[in-house]
C-alpha cells in the first residue's frame, strides 16, 4: 500500500482527573495502605518485558532502604509470562503486589496513586497506560522504543528495555527528587492532554470524508 493511502488516527485518553476519595478507595481496594507505590498496568506477557522491571526493582531495593511497593496490574494475555516475571520477584516477597485486573471504578484512582508509572515493554502498538497515567497527572518512566517515543514525546523518562540497571537507577533517581517528578508530571499532563477522544472522533470523520470525496 503506498503511503500516500495511509492516513493516522491516534488513540485519545479520559482527562478526569481522579478524586482524593478515588485514590484512597483504590488503596483500600487492593491492600496498598499508605505506602508509595511504582505501577505498572498492561496484559502479562513477554513483549511487556515485566521480568526486566521486576529485576530492576530488586536491585533498587537491595541498593536503597525505600519502602516503595510495585504494584503488577493487569490480566494474562498472549504467551502469559508469569515464571518470567515471579522468579525475581519471589525473593521480594510481598514488595511486589499482582493485583490482577482492575475495573475503571479504580482504574483511575490506582493511577494518580502511584509515585511513578513505569511501562518496560519490548514492543507496543501504542501504549494507552502511559498517556492515561500521564492524564492523571503520574511521572512515567518508559521504554525508549518507537512506538513509546512517538506517543509519549517529552512526557515522559526513557529508558532502554533490557537494561535492569538503568531502570533501577531511573527509580531511584525520580523517586528522590519530588520537583523533578512534578516537572515530569506537568510535562505529561501537557502531552497527554494532545490526545482527547474529540481528536479521535474528528480525525476518523475527516479520513471518511476524504475516501468517499466529499
Amino acid at each position: 500500500i503506498s503511503p500516500d493511502r495511509v492516513r493516522v488516527v491516534p488513540n485519545g485518553v479520559d482527562p478526569t482527573e481522579a478524586s482524593d476519595e478515588d485514590v484512597a478507595s483504590a488503596r483500600d481496594a487492593f491492600g496498598l495502605d499508605d505506602r508509595p507505590y511504582v505501577l505498572w498496568l498492561g496484559t502479562l506477557e513477554p513483549r511487556k518485558n515485566v521480568g526486566v522491571l521486576v529485576e530492576a526493582f530488586a536491585r533498587w531495593v537491595a541498593m536503597h532502604d525505600v519502602p516503595h511497593l510495585l504494584v503488577l496490574a493487569g490480566p494474562a494475555g498472549w504467551l502469559e509470562d508469569r515464571q518470567g516475571v515471579l522468579g525475581p520477584a519471589r525473593r521480594l516477597g510481598e514488595r511486589v503486589r499482582m493485583i490482577g485486573r482492575v475495573g475503571d471504578d479504580h482504574l483511575g484512582g490506582l493511577y494518580r496513586g502511584a509515585e511513578l508509572f513505569a511501562l518496560p515493554s519490548r514492543h507496543e502498538g501504542f501504549g494507552i497506560p502511559a498517556l492515561e497515567a500521564m492524564a492523571q497527572g503520574t511521572p512515567v518512566v518508559c521504554s525508549d522504543i518507537a512506538a513509546l517515543r512517538e506517543v509519549a514525546g517529552d512526557g515522559a523518562r526513557l529508558v532502554a528495555p533490557d537494561d535492569p540497571d538503568a531502570w533501577a537507577a531511573a527509580l531511584d533517581d525520580l523517586s528522590h527528587d519530588e520537583d523533578g517528578r512534578a516537572a515530569l508530571a506537568a510535562l505529561g499532563r501537557r502531552r497527554a492532554s494532545e490526545f482527547s477522544w474529540e481528536r479521535c472522533a474528528r480525525e476518523t470523520v475527516a479520513v471518511y470524508r476524504e475516501a468517499l470525496g466529499s
